[in-house]
C-alpha cells in the first residue's frame, strides 16, 4: 500500500516503501548525531534536497515549524513545498509537542503547521497548548478528519487555518502559508494603525488614554506605594514652520521632537501625540521625590517648556 496518494497532483513521485519509511524515519530521531551532521534545518535532514542548499540570492525564505509524528506525511509537505519556486521554505520537524520548547531556543518561525494527533497530545488540546508557546507565531492545522466543525473549531480557538491530510488541501499547502502570513500582516498593521501614531510611530490618544486608565486604577487600589507623574507638551511657534519650509519639513520636525522625547523617558513610560503639537507623558513610579524629579528633569532637559503634574492615587497632589 502506498503511504500517500499523488492522484490529481501535478507532481510525480515513485512510492516509498513503508517499511523504508518506517525504519528511516525512527533511525534519523533516534540518532543522537543528526543536528551535527544535518544541522538544525530539520529532523528530516537526509531528505533535503540539493536546491535547497544552493537556492538563488534574493529568493525570500520562510521558516516553516512542521509539529508531525508520520514521516509520509513530512514527505509529502517538503515535496509540495519544494516544488513551490517564488519562496524557499525551510522546513523543521518535530514529532511530539514536548520538543517545542527546545526547538524555539533555535529562533522564532514564520508559520507552524500542526498535526493534532501527536504521540503526547491529541484534539483541540493540543491546539491550546502550542499556542501557549507559539505567541506571535500562525498556526495552521492538519488534521486527518474532513470535519469542517472540527476546523471552525480550531479557528475560533485562534488557528489562522486548517488542511485536511489526504485531500487537494495539501495541493495548496505553500499558497496556504503565504496567504497565512500576509493576512497576519495586514493584521498587524491595522492594529498598529489604530493605536500608534502614523507620523512619530509613537501611541496616539487612544493608545495612551487605555494605558493611563489603567495606571489610574493600578494607583487607586494602593495609594500609598506609587506616584503616577504626568508631564504635558506642547509646541510653539510651529505654523511658521509650515508656512515657511513646507509641510514635509514641518513632518520632520515633528518626527524628531518625538524621537528626542521619547529617547528622554523609561521603556516602562508612556509618551503619546495627542495630535498636532501635543505630547503628553507619564510614568508609575515610588514616592521617592529623587525619583520624581530626575523623571522631571531627563524630560525637562529634551524639551523647552513642559508643565508638570503629579498624580498620587487619583488625587491631585
Amino acid at each position: 500500500m502506498r503511504p500517500w496518494n499523488f492522484r490529481g497532483s501535478k507532481f510525480a513521485a515513485r512510492p516509498i516503501c513503508p517499511r523504508f519509511l518506517r525504519e528511516n524515519f525512527h533511525r534519523v530521531q533516534d540518532d543522537p548525531k543528526r543536528e551535527r551532521s544535518h544541522g538544525p534545518a530539520s529532523d528530516f535532514g537526509w531528505l533535503a534536497d540539493s536546491h535547497r542548499q544552493n537556492a538563488a540570492a534574493g529568493i525570500p525564505v520562510v521558516r516553516v515549524l512542521l509539529i508531525e509524528d508520520d514521516a509520509a506525511d513530512v514527505l509529502l509537505a517538503r515535496t509540495h513545498l519544494d516544488h513551490w519556486k517564488a519562496h524557499r521554505f525551510q522546513l523543521t520537524c518535530i514529532t511530539r509537542l514536548s520538543k517545542l520548547a527546545n526547538i524555539l531556543r533555535r529562533g522564532p518561525f514564520d508559520v507552524a503547521l500542526l498535526d493534532l494527533s501527536l504521540p503526547d497530545s491529541r484534539g483541540l488540546d493540543t491546539l491550546a497548548e502550542a499556542s501557549t508557546r507559539l505567541v506571535g507565531t500562525p498556526i495552521i492545522v492538519l488534521t486527518a478528519l474532513n470535519d469542517h466543525e472540527v476546523g471552525m473549531k480550531a479557528m475560533r480557538q485562534g488557528a489562522q487555518d486548517y488542511l485536511v491530510k489526504g485531500t487537494n488541501d495539501m495541493l495548496a499547502l505553500a499558497r496556504t502559508i503565504l496567504h497565512t502570513m500576509e493576512r497576519v500582516r495586514l493584521k498587524e498593521e491595522i492594529e498598529r494603525a489604530a493605536l500608534f501614531d502614523e507620523l512619530t510611530g509613537i501611541p496616539n490618544r487612544h493608545l495612551f488614554t487605555d494605558r493611563l486608565e489603567r495606571a489610574l486604577r493600578r494607583a487607586a487600589r494602593d495609594p500609598g506605594r506609587d506616584y503616577l507623574c504626568l508631564a504635558y507638551f506642547d509646541l510653539d511657534g510651529f505654523k511658521p514652520v509650515n508656512d515657511t519650509f513646507g509641510h514635509q519639513a514641518g513632518d520632520t520636525l515633528l518626527a524628531g521632537v518625538a524621537a528626542r522625547l521619547a529617547d528622554a523617558i523609561r521603556s516602562s513610560d508612556t509618551i503619546a501625540r495627542l495630535g498636532g503639537t501635543s505630547w503628553p507623558a507619564f510614568s508609575s513610579m515610588s514616592a521617592a521625590r529623587s525619583k520624581r524629579w530626575k523623571w522631571w528633569r531627563s524630560f525637562a532637559e529634551a524639551s523647552p517648556s513642559p508643565t508638570f503634574s503629579t498624580f498620587r492615587g487619583t488625587s491631585r497632589s
